[in-house]
């Protein structure tokens, strides 16, 4: 590894230099929750589009799962929003690159050739990766899952940066396609 990228409340993420290049190495901090790795894993592999980071590899050290990523170059959306204001026409091109992967995602088939019905939960500008060239990629399909999946694990809790999410969340309504929309539209409001 080259350098840790960053640690949240679950997980680690470095950046490596794997044989075609740089790429990015995530891993659960508590061996309980590798088996949401393993369904991130589900999710990004089955996926294919220019706006969501590439799910490349699931290895394994010491008998652990790692997630190998594709490496995307530029500025999470709230480091560019942290430097000012972005112009009317970057914020629309930002939304319509994400609100395409979005629906990309939505829309993505299992192996079985059925609907996924997979919703992001976690769109937040530290979750949208603007690269030199001005096209935003949405990263972090953590705890991206399919509607029936979907589980509380104690009555109230939610998934999902508090900040962005959608109203009828907060009165245990189910997440959606919509919740994932409304997310981005708080972004790309701030931003």
């Amino acid at each position: 590894t080259l350098a840790q990228l960053g640690a949240g409340g679950m997980s680690q993420v470095w950046l490596a230099r794997g044989p075609a290049g740089l790429v990015v190495l995530k891993r659960q901090l508590n061996p309980d929750d590798d088996e949401r790795l393993l369904e991130e894993a589900q999710v990004g592999m089955r996926l294919r589009h220019p706006g969501v980071v590439q799910t490349l590899d699931l290895v394994e050290l010491d008998g652990r799962p790692i997630l190998v990523l594709e490496y995307v170059a530029g500025a999470s959306l709230v480091a560019l929003r942290n430097r000012g204001a972005l112009a009317p026409g970057a914020v629309c091109a930002i939304g319509a690159d994400v609100a395409e992967a979005l629906a990309a995602l939505h829309e993505a088939k299992g192996a079985d050739g059925c609907p996924m019905r997979v919703l992001h939960r976690d769109v937040s500008p530290a979750n949208i990766i603007v690269s030199p060239d001005g096209h935003a990629r949405l990263i972090d399909l953590g705890i991206a899952r399919a509607p029936e999946s979907i589980e509380r694990t104690r009555t109230g809790d939610l998934r999902g940066t508090v900040r962005y999410l959608a109203p009828e969340l907060f009165d245990a309504k189910p997440h959606t396609e919509a919740t994932d929309l409304w997310a981005l539209g708080v972004c790309l409001f701030e931003a």
